[in-house]
């Protein structure tokens, strides 16, 4: 063959050769398996196994994983082009949804949640999932569980241009601290001047109190009805089953009650709330009234005409509804007194639904940085067979209300003046949740004991916060403002307040001086002079160093004491 037509022979060849070779390198690169597997079935003499070595080379290179993720990013590459992410050209690999519920949360990697989108989540319980708070030193930290903001935890209940009512969120999150408060709640009102709250009634006991402004308060009994003039500062017992209405009688001022209760049901009123009648029938209706149907309908149930009624208008605005001054008059022509505190201390029934005011109530602790009021079933019989103390607490700007527990009692409290306060918390509940979801629980089952992590929480005014039994905590006023607090001590029979820092009623005081030096790091006597430098009880000012180092370890997120209880327990705060 002549050397002429050879060249295109050759040329063609080695094209071949050198697709082979760079084919053989993509495999070798795609499937480094592959080519080995491959070399492996030359050796085969018998032809059955030769092909049964190339299928499983097959099944090699279809398996590979490498080559299985390649694939994979190619799909949704072509498939999801829209779902790349803004500005770094990068694919979202979208996995099955049984692998994506197989895959543990991880609520570290979630964005701390906006007001927004809180506020947004109303009605699905909220606050119940891991969430995080920004701290001032940068850092974010663990939500404090026991710690209710004011703008994500009330859901408003009913609002108009007259007021409104909000209620806190259940405490009914996964935690055994919140088993024996789950029922009770706590409603706020706050209604503009001249305004009536329309009669409504509770299926248990409740207690109010008067935070801010004046009005007047009724209280209705099968054939007994008591009216009270009340102000900021009075205490109210309303029983079960009792009807209470009450108006803001202030020209200028709004009307702020707080109360502690079970979900309330509205005898009156027009489509919001729906009234007591509207579940009986027609039959059972002209029989309680002894009136025909339309008239009921008309009066009571409000379907019917009502432009001839001059309040019609008045009655569709709900649960609070404007009044005249002549209406305001005649109420309180009907009002009385509060009793003298001496009379309120009595032990007639009378007694029992008649306001007391913070005046009344005895101080526990006092000094120049802060007071603490406690009122108790024995000297109020308000709160007699309710097994409930009340806690006022005025902590002057720039104090702290020392580190304390309750030993039978639960609190719920709720800031009614200042901003800018801190709640410190020694949590042991809490220390132990966080180790027990850690992936080696089974090696601080034993290392646990005595471990507590400290909460820490901003506090506004109207935010509501809680303090299990036993759990010690701090209270911090701002610089610049007081902090006012008033609280609810639930199942408070036998309770007691002991504090573990300042010069009287430190239970740590107490401890003899040779367990102190086996339950501190430093020695028993180094111990009992560090606590004897505070000359303060129960009320101290901070001190700017205290302060900034506070801060700083705020920032950490919590810490944690030693494997000694009362270490454990004073590093919570120190």
């Amino acid at each position: 063959m002549p050397p002429t037509k050879l060249l295109p022979l050759l040329f063609l060849s080695g094209c071949f050769l050198l697709t082979m070779a760079s084919a053989l390198a993509y495999w070798e690169h795609t499937f480094p398996k592959y080519p080995l597997c491959l070399r492996s079935c030359t050796a085969e003499s018998n032809h059955d196994r030769f092909l049964a070595c190339h299928a499983r080379c097959r099944l090699v290179r279809e398996t590979d994983p490498k080559r299985a993720r390649e694939i994979e990013r190619e799909k949704e590459g072509h498939g999801h082009d829209d779902d790349d992410e803004e500005g770094s050209g990068r694919t979202r690999i979208h996995r099955d949804p049984e692998e994506r519920a197989r895959e543990p949360e991880r609520p570290w990697e979630q964005d701390p949640p906006t007001r927004e989108s809180e506020e947004g989540r109303e009605g699905e319980g909220e606050g119940e999932g891991e969430a995080w708070e920004h701290h001032s030193g940068g850092g974010r930290r663990r939500r404090n569980p026991y710690h209710f903001n004011h703008r994500r935890s009330f859901h408003t209940r009913f609002q108009n241009e007259h007021g409104w009512i909000r209620a806190l969120q259940r405490f009914d999150r996964d935690d055994e601290n919140f088993r024996a408060i789950r029922n009770y709640r706590i409603i706020e009102f706050e209604t503009r001047p001249e305004t009536l709250v329309l009669p409504h009634h509770s299926d248990a006991e409740y207690i109010v109190v008067i935070v801010l402004g004046k009005a007047i308060f009724s209280i209705v009994e099968n054939d007994n009805k008591e009216t009270y003039n009340v102000e900021a500062g009075d205490f109210l017992r309303v029983r079960k089953g009792a009807i209470a209405y009450f108006a803001n009688t202030d020209s200028n001022q709004n009307l702020r009650i707080l109360k502690l209760a079970i979900p309330n049901f509205y005898p009156a009123g027009f489509s919001n709330p729906k009234s007591y009648y509207s579940a009986f029938s027609r039959e059972t209706l002209e029989a309680t009234f002894n009136d025909n149907y339309d008239t009921i309908q008309r009066v009571v149930l409000g379907n019917g005409e009502r432009e001839e009624e001059e309040h019609s208008s008045e009655q569709q605005e709900g649960v609070i509804v404007k009044v005249s001054r002549e209406q305001l008059r005649e109420l309180r022509r009907h009002a009385k007194s509060k009793p003298s505190s001496k009379s309120s201390s009595s032990s007639s029934s009378s007694c029992e639904s008649a306001p007391f005011n913070r005046r009344d109530i005895p101080v526990r602790f006092s000094n120049e940085n802060g007071k603490f009021w406690e009122a108790c079933p024995e000297k109020f019989p308000q709160l007699q067979n309710l097994s409930i103390h009340i806690n006022l607490v005025d902590i002057n700007q720039g104090s702290l209300l020392l580190p304390h527990y309750h030993t039978s009692a639960i609190v719920v409290a709720q800031v009614v003046d200042g901003n800018d306060g801190e709640l410190e918390m020694g949590c042991p509940h809490a220390a132990k949740q966080r180790s027990s979801n850690s992936d080696h629980q089974h090696e601080d089952e034993e290392s646990e004991e005595g471990q507590i992590e400290r909460l820490s929480s901003r506090l506004s005014s109207r935010d509501v916060f809680v303090i299990p039994t036993g759990h010690l905590v701090a209270l911090k006023s701002s610089r610049n403002n007081n902090l006012r607090v008033v609280g609810f001590a639930l199942f408070a029979e036998n309770d007691e307040i002991n504090f573990v820092g300042g010069r009287k009623d430190n239970v740590v005081n107490n401890i003899d001086k040779e367990v102190k030096d086996v339950s501190f790091p430093g020695s028993g006597q180094e111990v009992e002079r560090l606590f004897g430098n505070q000359k303060e009880s129960y009320f101290v000012k901070l001190q700017g160093q205290s302060q900034s180092q506070s801060q700083s370890q705020g920032s950490e997120g919590r810490k944690e004491g030693m494997r000694a209880p009362l270490s454990s327990i004073l590093g919570a705060f120190f």
